[in-house]
């Protein structure tokens, strides 16, 4: 009730109606998906990934990775579940097309990252060195099913 009372007296003082207030704002387009991927999935893979790739004065590591694109006002946040094998993917801008084409790029970028192949395949790098390392360390020996499963 009492922002009822405060917009009430905000535009007697301003002398306007709220339709001509609402009409000065920015339009704004803001859309999320959800990308389902195998409980296997290495989210921190995928992260770190993503921040290897883009600019350092482009992100946010608060909440995921956020790719801010300053110029344009408009953002992209990639967000791993906690609890889900799922990635939330989160784009923001003034420019409908681009949060849909943004939304549609880093919905590949992740699922490319998950199973392996095309630009993301380099997001297993690390994991299949550690593990080749590993296994030479402790005279371990892996079949070739093994390895081929880690290379995608």
């Amino acid at each position: 009730m009492f922002c009822i009372a405060k917009l009430i007296e905000m535009l007697t003082l301003q002398e306007q109606a709220l339709h001509q207030i609402r009409a000065d704002l920015p339009r704004v387009y803001h859309r999320g998906q959800v990308v389902r991927c195998p409980w296997t999935f290495e989210k921190g893979a995928l992260m770190r990934h993503l921040v290897e790739t883009h600019a350092a004065e482009d992100l946010e590591l608060i909440d995921g990775v956020k790719v801010v694109n300053r110029q344009h006002d408009s953002w992209v946040l990639v967000l791993p579940d906690a609890g889900e094998p799922l990635v939330h993917i989160f784009a923001n801008g003034s420019d409908r097309d681009w949060v849909d084409e943004t939304l549609r790029e880093y919905r590949n970028r992740v699922q490319d990252c998950g199973t392996g192949t095309g630009n993301g395949s380099r997001c297993w790098g690390g994991l299949k060195e550690f593990l080749a390392h590993w296994a030479a360390i402790s005279s371990l020996v892996f079949s070739r099913e093994h390895l081929l499963c880690l290379s995608g």
